[in-house]
């Protein structure tokens, strides 16, 4: 039953690949999205966490090249929204492991960082000029670790 149900979802992707195609002119984007959507698919019949992670990260690829060339900066922040979609999503079953939300966070930071530069909110200098202060973030997290109360 699942193998047939597999099948004719492979079916179902590669039809709509081919149908939409010939309406979107980014082959590559829509692939990813479709790829991406079909591996959560099978994570959801199947209840394999191992499917949710090529699902999601492909998910967040797909839709960031294809808003990458009318917003660049959205790259990022799809592709962070890409690892926290395997986080939500591991809920679904089971407790979901954390690890998703870093690579998620990072990116999702980037992301809104460069759209803030994008959109001349803050200044496009500003990291180069606090890059060479960031050992004292290392520092103060040291000094919490230290005087926190177990």
């Amino acid at each position: 039953m699942k193998n047939r149900l597999i099948l004719g979802l492979i079916f179902i992707l590669f039809g709509t690949f081919f149908l939409l195609k010939n309406q979107i002119s980014d082959y590559l984007s829509l692939f990813l999205l479709l790829l991406g959507v079909f591996f959560i698919v099978i994570y959801l019949i199947n209840k394999k966490y191992g499917f949710l992670i090529p699902g999601g990260i492909l998910t967040g690829i797909g839709v960031g090249l294809f808003l990458e060339d009318k917003y660049p900066p959205y790259f990022l922040i799809s592709f962070g929204l890409g690892f926290i979609l395997i986080y939500i999503l591991g809920l679904l079953y089971k407790k979901s492991p954390l690890w998703p939300l870093i690579p998620g966070a990072i990116f999702l930071g980037m992301g809104i960082y460069k759209i803030l530069i994008y959109r001349g909110i803050i200044p496009k200098g500003i990291f180069e000029t606090l890059l060479p202060y960031w050992p004292i973030i290392l520092i103060l997290i040291g000094i919490y670790l230290i005087l926190k109360k177990r």
